[in-house]
């Protein structure tokens, strides 16, 4: 069957330029250490660190909103509640569903888990029903990419594949058109940008600009 229609766009009103202090928390996995070493080992947070971070962001009165939430809040030139704050779950780790799901709501929040469209369902990677139980609690299932290989070197037919390709197959399989996505590694220039800006859904897109070792 055909993905849904996209959600139509809030639309941005006129006024003075404003700041807005949002911190964002990127996470990729939430899980215990099994012996990993190197990159992969980098990229592990612990569930015990995880819950005692979220503990203490909720003592001390802090509520989460997803990435497109964000979004829209920058685009109608509005300022989110006081002590708001965004978390992000890269790459699609079923973790995040096992470990991480059962923690964030505990604590009444909110994630973006950012998936790789064409990896969904496959043994370590979070599955259609995941998806759809993520959604169904409030959080967002974002766009990124299709294979999570480097945008920068794409022909145009590919990035289409990467960015339309992967939304439609993310939207067939939650029911939502996804309404933000995260560039793999977080690399980008104008072709990329282009087609992703061009992708229906899409409205806010993140890029990463440095990374120290998440644990």
């Amino acid at each position: 069957p055909p993905p849904p229609t996209p959600a139509r766009a809030l639309v941005p009103t006129s006024g003075p330029p404003f700041t807005l202090r949002v911190p964002i928390l990127e996470y990729h996995r939430i899980k215990p250490a099994a012996g990993e070493s190197g990159s992969t080992a980098s990229l592990i947070v612990p569930p015990e660190i995880f819950t005692a971070q979220m503990d203490a962001l909720s003592a001390a009165g802090w509520q989460t909103i997803t990435m497109g939430q964000l979004g829209d809040y920058l685009r109608l030139g509005r300022q989110p509640p006081s002590k708001t704050f965004v978390i992000t779950f890269d790459d699609g780790y079923e973790d995040g569903y096992r470990y991480a799901f059962p923690i964030l709501r505990s604590h009444g929040f909110v994630a973006t888990f950012f998936v790789i469209a064409g990896q969904i369902g496959q043994a370590w990677q979070l599955s259609p029903a995941h998806l759809r139980e993520l959604v169904a609690a409030g959080n967002e299932i974002g766009n990124h990419s299709m294979s999570h290989t480097n945008m920068m070197v794409m022909t145009p037919a590919r990035l289409i594949v990467e960015t339309y390709g992967a939304s439609a197959i993310i939207a067939r399989q939650v029911g939502i058109w996804p309404q933000s996505f995260s560039y793999p590694m977080g690399l980008t220039y104008a072709t990329s940008s282009a087609a992703v800006a061009a992708t229906p859904g899409i409205l806010t897109a993140v890029i990463q600009g440095g990374s120290k070792r998440e644990t």
